[in-house]
């Protein structure tokens, strides 16, 4: 039980932290040095969605590996697909239906049981 406490809800519950405090930041513009021959133009980093990420979480803490890939995308401005491992399906039900709670207006976090099922996936 203190595993589970401290390898999966504190771990996961830290990452919303930095999110909330540091996640705008990181995704900011950042400009970068050019070298002499292109010192008329300016380089910079700019992070954009991809669309959609696919999460396929293994049976090894599977709240912490699921809860940390669907929180970065969604931070970022990406949909997610989750595919869970069929050995951990118990603690990946909580954790869908609290993820659908969150997002029930957008529709922006899908769970697929199985590579069958993946274009058919629930809301």
């Amino acid at each position: 039980m203190l595993d589970a406490l401290m390898g999966e809800v504190l771990t996961t519950c830290e990452k919303i932290s930095w999110l909330n405090g540091s996640g705008e930041e990181a995704l900011k513009k950042s400009y970068r040095k050019v070298n002499m021959m292109m010192l008329h133009k300016t380089a910079y980093v700019e992070y954009v969605p991809l669309g959609v990420l696919g999460v396929i979480a293994p049976w090894n803490y599977p709240f912490c590996n699921l809860m940390n890939h669907i929180l970065s995308g969604l931070f970022s401005g990406n949909a997610v697909l989750v595919k869970v491992s069929e050995v951990s399906e118990r603690s990946e039900r909580a954790s869908f239906e609290e993820d659908r709670r969150c997002c029930r207006h957008s529709g922006c976090v899908r769970k697929c049981r199985s590579r069958r099922q993946m274009p058919l996936c629930q809301r």
